[in-house]
């Protein structure tokens, strides 16, 4: 028989003792139920990670309207998140199965990086612009500076 992957923190699923160093295809020592359906279970179980990728990758694509500071954070948060469930897959603590979700957030979330950096740009340049606008007419007519008086032409009188 072969030694139990490295698989941390795997219980049996009816009495919940843990099953770390149990040889697979063996019984459960407390119990006596068969470990076999413990480590697929532990093996099939959904990656939280893997969702809030999913979850914040397509938050980050509508809230690049805010700024874009709000879809630039959510878009960091879903490829940090994908990561963490790629590594959790490798491990073999999750289920591959989650990997094609978290590969959308992942996706959705350079979306949402990208909007969110073309929206902080095209503020940037508007906030500049208006700046440089103000200035610009500050300095060319400066309010304190008098008009000189538009003489009055004589109006010829009218004829009867």
């Amino acid at each position: 028989m072969t030694q139990a992957p490295n698989v941390s923190q795997v219980h049996c699923i009816k009495c919940g003792y843990n099953l770390t160093g149990v040889v697979i295809g063996g019984t459960c020592p407390e119990c006596g139920a068969p470990i076999n359906t413990s480590f697929l279970q532990a093996n099939t179980q959904p990656s939280g990670f893997a969702l809030a990728a999913l979850v914040l990758g397509i938050v980050s694509i509508p809230t690049f309207l805010c700024y874009g500071v709000v879809g630039l954070i959510c878009g960091i948060l879903a490829i940090i998140f994908w990561r963490v469930s790629v590594v959790q897959t490798r491990n073999g603590t999750r289920s591959s199965a989650w990997q094609g979700l978290a590969r959308a957030g992942m996706i959705c979330g350079i979306i949402g990086i990208v909007l969110g950096l073309a929206m902080m740009i095209v503020f940037g340049v508007i906030i500049g612009n208006a700046i440089y606008r103000a200035s610009y007419i500050s300095v060319a007519v400066p309010p304190s500076t008098p008009y000189p008086p538009v003489p009055m032409q004589p109006q010829p009188a009218p004829n009867p």
